[in-house]
């Protein structure tokens, strides 16, 4: 009875398995990873699984902030062709009329870095789809800028530290001649 248990145990852990690696698969979002050099455009390819024959109702991208923010940067109804551009990024971008399913941006920065999403509306009764894009940018490093201008800063510092203790030094090596010499003038101006 014990070695039946076990079986059926396994045999239902993996059907479980089996059933998990599947609505895995058939629910994972298309992502894709590009690396840019600080500096290159970006062309971020929308990367969604597009169902042969539908005709999408609008294109939206966002970027994504956290796991639960997103950032809107565009929306396109590829019917009236109407694009709205959302209030909250600030970054220019543009894309082609035979190919919307493309966002181009210009001059990449560090800031351009991270996970943009596109989602493709269905018409009723067909299903929408989502793809994700992550984006590395190279050779532009904030951290290397900060580092470089936290040295400056500690050199600068360290330069104006030393020229004040000598400075000091001189005034007070100034001083104490002063003081000599006075006393020596009056101690002559005193006996005579």
């Amino acid at each position: 009875m014990n070695a039946y248990s076990s079986s059926d145990k396994t045999k239902k852990m993996q059907t479980f398995t089996c059933f998990a690696f599947l609505y895995l698969i058939t629910n994972a979002e298309a992502q894709q990873q590009i690396s840019v050099k600080c500096g290159a455009d970006i062309r971020l390819q929308c990367s969604a699984e597009i169902e042969k024959g539908v005709i999408y109702r609008s294109i939206r991208w966002y970027k994504v902030l956290t796991p639960d923010l997103l950032n809107g940067i565009v929306y396109i109804n590829m019917n009236s062709s109407m694009v709205k551009v959302y209030n909250g990024f600030k970054r220019s971008f543009e894309f082609t009329s035979d190919d919307v399913l493309s966002l181009i941006m210009k001059n990449s920065t560090e800031e351009d870095g991270g996970t943009y999403q596109c989602f493709l509306s269905a018409p009723l009764g067909q299903q929408s789809r989502k793809g994700e894009i992550q984006v590395k940018i190279l050779g532009c490093s904030k951290g290397q800028i900060e580092s470089i201008l936290s040295t400056c800063i500690y050199l600068m510092t360290a330069l104006l530290s030393v020229t004040l203790i000598a400075f000091i030094l001189i005034i007070h090596s100034n001083y104490h001649h002063f003081q000599m010499a006075v006393s020596h003038w009056s101690a002559k101006n005193t006996v005579g």
